[in-house]
Parts: C-alpha cells; structure tokens; sequence
C-alpha cells in the first residue's frame, strides 16, 4: 500500500493495511493490559487488509502444468 510501489517497475506486490484502525486496537489492548497486569490471555486481533497485486510476483504453479 506504499506509495512509490505503484511507480516502480515492476510494480510492486504489497498489502494496504488500515494503519488506524490498528493503532486504535494496540492501544485499546495495551490499555487493557496495564488495567489488568494480571490477565494471561494475549487477544489475537486481525484488521484485514487488502492485497494491491503487482508484477513483482507470480503464480509458479501454473507455470508447471
């Protein structure tokens, strides 16, 4: 999702990721950490993304067939 990928060649594969809202739930988990020292369970936490396809990468299963 970087900005110069889209002008480099060959293009580049990348992943546009939601940097706010990922920001936001680190804090809210940090926050809940230091409310709580006392808690074992480590939240697994996922914010999709979006895969932005390039040049820069191929399918080489394709190429066997």
């Amino acid at each position: 999702g970087i900005t110069i990928a889209r002008v480099l060649e060959p293009k580049l594969t990348t992943i546009r990721q939601d940097s706010k809202t990922i920001g936001k739930r680190a804090a809210e988990e940090l926050i809940r950490l230091i409310e709580e020292p006392k808690t074992t369970l480590i939240e697994k936490i996922v914010v999709e993304g979006e895969l932005l396809t390039g040049s820069s990468v191929k399918n080489l299963s394709e190429e066997s067939r």
